[in-house]
């Protein structure tokens, strides 16, 4: 059995089963009187939101870019790639459903070359406030989307198409409907994304 299934048989829901020091406040949680844990509106949370508060890192919503929802059926969309000789960023909307909305970027996301199948690691997040595979939360920010720059390494000037697989790598438990892991992006012009690009017209 993995540890987080075990967790889930006794999920923290009183306050003495969260770590010492926990900020309830912080979660926008509190404590009834008789030390169950609540919600923002004085609910008790299902377990499994106890769980996932619980081991959850705050995303600081005064960090991110904020813009308006985009309409498509999917939550998150593709919007710029940018080249430079350390890294390359590639940046997401993503929409914000619910007052306190989860986060995830997964450790094995990466870009790949189709032409070699070269695999192109994720190093890290932009805002530097949530790890790779760890659950992230955000609240606050419900109606809006936030745009969420990955960073991965250099890409050789030669490659000019590349996929994008957002990986799977959760080492705890996530919701559902707000995993990052499964969604692919193939066949990506990088020129139709990069701001530095400007297509020549040749008549």
């Amino acid at each position: 059995m993995k540890d987080s299934e075990q967790k889930l048989k006794n999920p923290p829901h009183r306050e003495r089963d969260f770590p010492a020091g926990f900020d309830f406040a912080d979660h926008h949680l509190s404590v009834g009187p008789d030390g169950i844990v609540l919600d923002a509106d004085g609910k008790q949370l299902p377990f499994i939101e106890h769980y996932l508060y619980h081991d959850a890192v705050a995303v600081s919503a005064d960090k991110q870019v904020v813009i308006d929802q985009h309409k498509d059926s999917y939550p998150s969309k593709l919007i710029r790639i940018e080249r430079s000789p350390r890294e390359t960023r590639v940046t997401f909307t993503l929409n914000i459903y619910w007052s306190s909305n989860w986060l995830f970027t997964a450790k094995d996301a990466c870009l790949i070359d189709p032409a070699t199948g070269d695999r192109y690691m994720i190093r890290g997040i932009a805002d530097g406030d949530q790890q790779l595979g760890r659950l992230g939360w955000i609240y606050g920010l419900q109606g809006k989307a936030i745009e969420r720059t990955l960073i991965f390494p250099p890409l050789p000037k030669e490659i000019s198409v590349i996929d994008y697989d957002s990986g799977n790598d959760s080492e705890g438990v996530t919701p559902d409907t707000h995993n990052a892991g499964g969604q692919k992006l193939q066949g990506i012009r990088i020129v139709d994304y990069d701001p530095n690009i400007t297509p020549r017209i040749i008549r």
